[in-house]
Order: C-alpha cells, then structure tokens, then sequence
C-alpha cells in the first residue's frame, strides 16, 4: 500500500526527530566502550557521514579501539572511512562530532601521547607481521634413557612387589595369565615403563 504525501512527511519528521535526539544525547566512555563495529557505523548515520559510514565494515573499528587506543585519533579514523583530505568540512566536521563523542578527558589524554617524542603515529596500511612457529613444536629431553617422571629404583622395586602379589591374588584364571603377556600386567598395575634399568641389571 503506497503512502500519501502527508503520511510520508510525518514519517520523515519523526525520523529526524529520532536523529536529533541522538545526536543531542551524551554518552559515557564505558557505553562507547561497548559499542560494536556496526553501532559505530550506526552513530555515524546520526551525525550525518551516512555516506561513509559503509567504508567502516570489516575494518575493526570498535567502541573500546576509539577509547582505550590512544593512537587512534580523528584523522586516522578518517583515513579509515575514506574521507578525501579535500573535504576539508566534512573532516571538520568527523573531528568536532569524534571529540564530543569521546569527551574532554580521553581528547587530553591522546592529545598527551601525541605530544610525547616516542610517539609513533597509527597508519591503517600499517601490517603487522607474526613470527612463523610450528604449532607442533616441543622439545625432546637431552637424555635418551631420561624419564617423564623419575623415580628411585626401591621404591619401584616395592611397586613391582606390591603389583606381582595382587595380579597373583586376584580372581584372574589360569587362561588369562597365560594369554596375556606380563608387560600387559605391569601396564595394568599403572606402570609406565615394561623395562626398567636398576642397577645394571634389567628387570622383565
């Protein structure tokens, strides 16, 4: 059903009063930290850089980068959207709307990292590149007959005991002692190692 012409101008009269109010309200720096990419391109519509707000989309920007990264200053933001630096009011105009937005005491904080002499400046060109590791990396133990976890040889002299005496007093029968070779049993007792080096001599 196609509206009329009065039907539309209320329309139009109501989404601009929508717009004001936006525009109009104050937000905290921990609202704006919450904000996602696609509310930051939301507020962009309010202030009137609908045009550019699409240029925001898959860049990352996000409430919390606008507040806690110091870098982040209103001409970056405007290189991100795209804005030419011949458009001098619309830049303007993002910088006056950027400040509000942020409030007086982040402005003086980034105005405060950018004063300082070891201040690199934030490039959205700029690539980060990570270092190359295997995901599969892990270093080998420096001796070849080293354990996971040591032991001394009485104590495992006792285990060894203590194992034999309950396997051979256990309800296991004739055919399962037979058929089942003794590492299988030592594994079973909860040892990890089938042999074990003491003292020279090896132990079956």
């Amino acid at each position: 059903m196609a509206l009329s012409v009065s039907e539309m101008s209320v329309r139009s009269q109501l989404e601009n009063a929508e717009r004001d109010k936006l525009m109009c309200k104050q937000y905290s720096p921990l609202d704006v930290s919450l904000w996602t990419n696609h509310r930051v391109m939301e507020w962009l519509r309010t202030v009137d850089l609908s045009e550019y707000a699409p240029n925001l989309r898959g860049s990352g920007v996000h409430g919390a980068f606008l507040i806690y990264e110091d870098s982040m200053t209103w001409e970056v933001f405007a290189a991100v959207l795209s804005i030419p630096g011949n458009k001098t009011l619309l830049r303007r105009h993002l910088s006056l709307q950027l400040k509000q937005l942020l409030g007086p005491q982040i402005v003086q904080r980034k105005r405060a990292l950018q004063a300082s002499p070891d201040h690199v400046p934030l490039s959205p060109a700029a690539k980060v590149k990570a270092a190359k590791k295997s995901p599969l990396r892990w270093r080998r133990a420096k001796g070849a007959d080293g354990y996971l976890c040591p032991f001394e040889a009485d104590t495992l002299a006792e285990d060894l005991s203590s194992c034999d005496s309950s396997v051979a007093d256990s309800s296991f029968d004739d055919s399962f002692s037979t058929s089942c070779p003794r590492e299988k049993v030592s594994a079973h007792c909860g040892l990890s190692m089938h042999i074990v080096k003491t003292g020279g001599e090896t132990l079956p």
